[in-house]
């Protein structure tokens, strides 16, 4: 009877506390506005004495052409900016302006809304701010000016996704930097973004890594790797369909350039390639196909070379209608390959061997002979 009792004690102590604890959550989250200058600012109560604004407001759609993001709010510093359901991969979020883009036209609504932000010419963000969500200014108008501040370490990377005209960055950041209109490390050892609407990159001689290229190729035109890049990494991103030129410095001991393929040279594994013709034809040194991004014209055949030993996954490409045009009656390894839809071209009387080489694949394939 005692164990009973103590048992239902504890039961029912767990459950006043998860009371307790969802009251002190929703008293977190409880939102709060208030009005400064000529925008409206909604906020929550965030860590101790601070507060993340969710949300942010132009109240006037003309002569508005600065926002001035304060670093106090009713007395409490403001420490993080975005909309409080950004980091949820259940929810497409919004702006922190409430804005988003029609996707099957892709203009950027409320129009209301829009009409007052594309007026904004410059955003100044506090001292104060650490933290901001991933796509705290993403759908925005481009060319505005942004300036990073020193304690803000959190979301800079994804900040930078959207083509501001200039960023600038406090000196006293000490995680970032920006160099000739480029976000790099405080170190200079790697590339985050672009920090300008420049369309020409000169990879500083220095960096090491590159992250998120994929992103930065959709917004240039050309880029030179310097010897000093050792890894590239191009994340992901939607399919990027402007040309991108490229060029790789004779002295990098790890990339180089053939034919506008970037490919490494030990494993001679394709990168990235930017073509201009639907067809693309891998080029020699080039022996491994496998979780490469395309950029430019939209490619929906491969030839394949009898030099290629492997070919798996292709980003970029078309592929609903992709095919792929084997020359060698010996299969190269086929693993992870683009599936659904696919076609596969190959010698005559090697289609058992082939289909045999896809065995670990899933999804319908097409095979024929030629």
């Amino acid at each position: 009877m005692n164990y009973r009792k103590t048992r239902i004690l504890f039961l029912f102590s767990i459950f006043l506390l998860f009371v307790a604890t969802s009251v002190n959550i929703n008293a977190k989250v409880k939102e709060h506005t208030k009005t400064i200058d000529n925008f409206k600012y909604t906020y929550v109560d965030y860590q101790k004495s601070s507060v993340w604004i969710v949300k942010i407001m132009p109240l006037f759609e003309h002569e508005v052409q600065t926002l001035i993001i304060p670093e106090y709010i009713d007395g409490k510093k403001v420490v993080k900016l975005g909309n409080k359901y950004d980091n949820d991969p259940d929810m497409k979020a919004d702006n922190v302006f409430g804005m988003w883009r029609n996707e099957e036209n892709w203009k950027l609504l409320p129009k209301r809304t829009t009409k007052k932000v594309k007026n904004i010419k410059k955003i100044v963000l506090p001292k104060t701010l650490t933290e901001v969500t991933p796509n705290v200014f993403t759908d925005i108008q481009k060319g505005k000016t942004l300036n990073i501040p020193g304690k803000l370490v959190t979301g800079v990377p994804e900040l930078c996704k959207t083509e501001w005209n200039k960023v600038t960055i406090a000196k006293s950041n000490v995680k970032y930097k920006i160099y000739k209109g480029m976000l790099l490390s405080r170190d200079g050892k790697t590339m985050y973004a672009l920090a300008s609407q420049k369309k020409k990159v000169v990879v500083p001689n220095g960096v090491k890594k590159i992250e998120d290229a994929g992103n930065l190729f959709s917004r240039i035109s050309y880029i030179y790797i310097s010897e000093s890049v050792k890894k590239i990494d191009f994340g992901f991103t939607h399919r990027v369909s402007n040309f991108v030129s490229m060029d790789v410095s004779i002295k990098n001991s790890c990339y180089a350039v053939k034919q506008n393929c970037l490919f490494r040279k030990i494993s001679g594994s394709l990168i990235a390639a930017s073509t201009k013709k639907s067809i693309f034809r891998v080029p020699k040194n080039v022996t491994c196909i496998d979780n490469t991004f395309f950029t430019g014209e939209l490619v929906n055949r491969i030839i394949i070379p009898s030099y290629v030993k492997k070919v798996g996954m292709c980003w970029g490409a078309n592929v609903e209608k992709l095919s792929y045009v084997f020359k060698s009656k010996k299969p190269p390894i086929l693993e992870g390959i683009n599936v659904n839809g696919t076609t596969l071209y190959v010698p005559k009387g090697c289609k058992q061997m082939y289909k045999k080489a896809l065995n670990a694949a899933t999804g319908e394939v097409n095979i024929y002979e030629m």
